[in-house]
């Protein structure tokens, strides 16, 4: 896909929060830190992560480790590779205690990359696979293979995109609830302009469920020509 293809509110956020110093790239690979949660009921932990996102292709690998107690913890591996949706969770980084695959994971890891493009800009010039149609003045879905596997992208005055969305994504033990993801503070960092904060929620028939929420800590950009690192400061 050409950018001149781009509905007009995606092409103007991509020119924004792109520039020449980030041309030709390959991926990102964040640093991230911040907390989650299994339930409404249940306590955050605390985690450190790293993830990857490519500006070819719709893929991903985001690795945390996760402190559930002092002395007790987690790696979790959440991606979507070679077109199959991975989610495992090990104790300690060598017990294996839960996974899960099949056609609801592959589709909810596909809407978790869609959701995160403004962490990769440059996929929207460089990721042809993807599919686009305008809804609103405010609003563009982007979609991967299926319409239905689907998210929306909420554009605020400024043209940036605050929020993602979809009533397709499946909750486990539930099924499809609304799902949304909501980005903060967009900052310059190597060459682009990324939301440095971001929270993620269902939204129950008891009112939303906020399960997750990070922040940026340093980015690195795999370039054709090359790599390099940044670190997040805030002015």
């Amino acid at each position: 896909m050409t950018q001149f293809q781009l509905p007009e509110q995606v092409l103007k956020f991509a020119r924004r929060n792109t520039t020449g110093e980030s041309a030709g790239v390959l991926a990102v690979q964040l640093t991230q830190k911040g907390r989650m949660r299994l339930g409404p009921e249940k306590p955050w932990a605390p985690f450190q992560a790293t993830q990857v996102i490519s500006a070819k292709a719709v893929e991903f690998e985001w690795t945390a480790r996760v402190k559930l107690a002092p002395f007790l913890w987690v790696k979790v591996l959440d991606a979507y590779q070679s077109q199959r949706g991975k989610l495992g969770v090990k104790l300690w980084g060598v017990i294996p205690v839960a996974s899960a695959q099949g056609p609801s994971i592959d589709q909810g890891e596909i809407q978790r990359y869609l959701a995160e493009l403004p962490w990769c800009p440059n996929a929207f010039f460089e990721n042809s696979t993807l599919n686009f149609k305008e809804l609103e003045e405010d609003t563009v879905r982007v979609w991967f293979a299926n319409e239905q596997t689907y998210v929306d992208l909420i554009f605020d005055a400024h043209g940036d995109i605050m929020c993602s969305r979809s009533e397709t994504r499946v909750r486990e033990g539930v099924g499809r609830q609304p799902w949304v993801g909501v980005f903060e503070e967009y900052l310059e960092i190597a060459g682009m302009r990324l939301p440095l904060r971001a929270t993620v929620r269902w939204d129950t028939p008891d009112g939303p469920f906020e399960y997750w929420q990070g922040e940026i800590v340093s980015i690195k950009v795999f370039r054709v020509s090359g790599e390099d690192q940044q670190e997040v400061h805030k002015g």
